[in-house]
């Protein structure tokens, strides 16, 4: 009616607001109009200051939330869009009456984001006994990920003293670096994830997980695998020819020929990154032949 609007949404965006209040004071923060909404609030970075400016370091996304409710995500598209984020992906937590600002990870969702099986996916932003970031080997279609407990916690009005905004700065960017590298390993079937954690503390010492068997279920991330391990063949095809290092080339260019005879491969970047290098690594070191390595 006019004149008038729903009270429920006016309060989550109140909600947004707060968030984005304490987001602001650690860098940029951007909101989604609620026209554009689909699931993200707020596109942030955390900004190092230097000198008199402000320089962007690392770039994140945000939910906001009003309450610590569970949060489904239905559907086989609805899971691929969440497991897509190629940024780190924060619930953020305000309770209004308690000026509460609380934060969590969901690390978990670059260590699935592999897996073809599942149809629905719950984030719980709260703790749970024996709380782990094993969950590789799950295999239900429907899986509830708990977030543990936050990984900041804070009045918003403490965002304003300049020691805790630093110790909030340091604690995020942890958190925001261990998320980005996952990320960028998917297709890899191996993470970094904390032994443990501290609220409102950087991440603690890392340990490795995974399950390489997710590689070849998933088509996409064997493709990925394939991909970053031609990407790293090229950059060594680069460097031993820049050295001129002839006997370190040849014992490598006679493992990738052997390599590439396994299969016939489907045209990527990396494939064609790798031809390019050995072709003109040869045609600079003086050796004969070029490497075609598409075959019909």
């Amino acid at each position: 009616m006019p004149g008038a609007i729903a009270r429920n949404p006016h309060e989550g965006t109140r909600s947004e607001y707060l968030a984005q209040y304490v987001f602001s004071a650690l860098g940029t923060s951007v909101p989604v109009p609620h026209p554009e909404d689909t699931g993200i609030d707020l596109y942030c970075t955390l900004c190092e200051e230097i000198g008199s400016r402000l320089v962007v370091k690392n770039y994140y996304l945000v939910q906001v939330k009003s309450n610590n409710e569970p949060i489904e995500y239905n559907g086989e598209e609805t899971v691929k869009w969440l497991f897509s984020h190629n940024y780190p992906f924060f619930i953020c937590v305000i309770n209004k009456k308690e000026h509460k600002f609380e934060l969590y990870q969901t690390l978990a969702l670059a260590i699935l984001g592999q897996k073809t099986n599942i149809k629905k996916v719950t984030l719980i932003p709260q703790d749970k006994e024996n709380f782990n970031f094993s969950p590789t080997y799950i295999e239900n279609p429907e899986i509830e990920l708990f977030l543990g407990k936050p990984i900041v916690s804070l009045s918003i009005f403490e965002i304003e003293n300049k020691e805790i905004r630093n110790k909030i700065k340091l604690t995020l960017k942890s958190w925001i670096e261990v998320d980005q590298e996952n990320i960028n390993l998917k297709g890899t079937g191996c993470y970094r994830v904390p032994e443990s954690w501290e609220t409102n503390k950087p991440i603690q010492p890392l340990k490795i997980v995974g399950n390489f068997k997710d590689i070849l279920i998933n088509p996409d991330a064997k493709q990925r695998f394939d991909d970053l391990f031609f990407r790293l063949l090229s950059q060594l095809v680069n460097q031993l020819a820049a050295e001129r290092n002839i006997e370190k080339y040849n014992i490598l260019l006679n493992f990738i020929i052997n390599f590439l005879k396994r299969h016939s491969w489907t045209d990527s970047y990396g494939i064609r990154i790798l031809q390019f290098c050995v072709n003109s690594a040869n045609k600079y070191l003086g050796i004969p032949g070029q490497l075609n390595i598409l075959r019909k």
